[in-house]
């Protein structure tokens, strides 16, 4: 093990370096030689790790995989209770496999296939945390709680994200816990039924719709669905209909998820882009229903400037709908890429990854999708980023992708006379 040296300012990043192995011995030194100020401590053992984690603040904690996928878990399961606020890295040691890929994505920031480009690692660890210092600034923290209470995710929530976490869960044991909740049974079969699916037959068991859905699509449609009903349209609110913007967000949700499978991301990506497309407008309700007339001089701001309304929101509120609801999702410890992708979805040029990310397939999936109508001509649209487009190399998609979205639209147009949004 090594001993921390003490930071030369308060501007020293301190990371926790966790390997066992001891096969980054010199990963420290590599960072110096890049010139940053960081101050690197490296334990060669979990029992190391969670003490130096009671006792010293860490702004990123990175794990060199194993191979033993509980123990890695482990790993980062005691980094989210000990220190929440810390970045959580994977580095590859031990090849990575697709099982292993899976679980850790629900509890990484990231997960660097190749180690040996430090300076991107670097930089993208350096992101990353002011990423964390974003969402957790203390002007939305003052002004979300300003609300009241934080509520609680729903139960049903808690043992859905208990299941990802086990090795023993099956469709058997997924379908009795959202039998527990008949209105997300009915969301689910609701789901699995639409033309969006095109299935061709009639799903009626819940087991069977939870095999296709995928447990992580499930716990997003369960805390969307708690998440709506606590942030109700309120009865003299005429400005936009809350019900209009939940429904273009699943359509928002099922072109992200579209993009995610084009691409061919791995089944964690798909699911995260749905959820994170589900929940990207979710501060616009939020505001709207707990201060609808602070609310309205924004959009009519908005409006009579024609600029987008998130930018008249940063500017008469000192934050956006997009922090509030990140700052939310990070408090019910939704995974790093999901409230990444709700916080930066109008401006994902700040990102500094080069891959695909949920991120990318919710941006791209609200850029595409029409826009939700307001009564006033505020402007809700999210326009495309060609820097980040061009970056990612996505252009050559775009015109497929616009035709997806038109096909969802019409799939969800022909819906709406008799359905209400998921």
């Amino acid at each position: 093990m090594n001993t921390p040296v003490p930071p030369s300012n308060s501007t020293t990043i301190q990371v926790l370096l966790v390997d066992t192995q001891r096969q980054f011995s010199d990963w420290s030194s590599k960072i110096h030689a890049t010139g940053r100020d960081w101050n690197v401590l490296r334990v060669d053992s979990s029992a190391e790790m969670v003490a130096y984690l009671k006792e010293t603040s860490f702004q990123a904690v990175v794990v060199v995989s194993t191979g033993r996928i509980q123990a890695d878990n482990d790993c980062f399961l005691n980094t989210m209770s000990l220190q929440p606020g810390a970045v959580r890295i994977m580095l590859p040691g031990v090849p990575v496999s697709n099982t292993q890929m899976s679980y850790a994505l629900d509890m990484v920031h990231r997960i660097f296939p190749d180690p040996g480009k430090l300076e991107y690692v670097a930089s993208n660890i350096e992101y990353l945390i002011k990423v964390n210092r974003l969402v957790n600034k203390q002007k939305t923290r003052d002004y979300v709680l300003s609300l009241g209470q934080l509520p609680s995710p729903p139960m049903i929530y808690h043992k859905l994200s208990a299941t990802l976490s086990s090795d023993r869960s099956n469709a058997s044991h997924i379908s009795a816990i959202i039998e527990q909740d008949p209105a997300l049974a009915a969301k689910v079969l609701k789901m699995v039924n639409s033309a969006y699916f095109g299935l061709g037959r009639q799903i009626s068991n819940i087991k069977e719709a939870v095999t296709l859905l995928g447990i992580r699509m499930l716990r997003g449609l369960s805390i969307s669905g708690h998440l709506i009903s606590l942030y109700p349209q309120h009865r003299n609110w005429s400005y936009f209909s809350f019900d209009a913007m939940n429904h273009r967000a699943v359509m928002v949700a099922r072109l992200a998820r579209q993009i995610s499978q084009d691409l061919k991301a791995n089944q964690a990506t798909q699911d995260q882009a749905f959820v994170g497309g589900l929940l990207h407008d979710l501060g616009i309700l939020v505001l709207a229903s707990q201060d609808p007339v602070s609310y309205r001089k924004i959009m009519v701001t908005s409006a009579q400037k024609e600029t987008p309304l998130f930018i008249i929101e940063k500017q008469m509120l000192g934050i956006f709908h997009g922090e509030v609801a990140a700052f939310m999702l990070a408090q019910w410890k939704l995974p790093a890429p999901i409230v990444e992708a709700v916080l930066l979805h109008h401006t994902p040029q700040i990102s500094q990854d080069d891959s695909f990310s949920p991120l990318a397939a919710v941006h791209i999936a609200d850029a595409l999708i029409t826009e939700a109508e307001t009564e006033i001509g505020a402007d809700l649209s999210t326009k495309l980023n060609e820097e980040f487009i061009n970056r990612l190399q996505l252009k050559a998609h775009l015109p497929r992708w616009q035709l997806a979205a038109k096909e969802i639209e019409r799939i969800a147009g022909n819906q709406q006379s008799d359905q209400r949004s998921y």
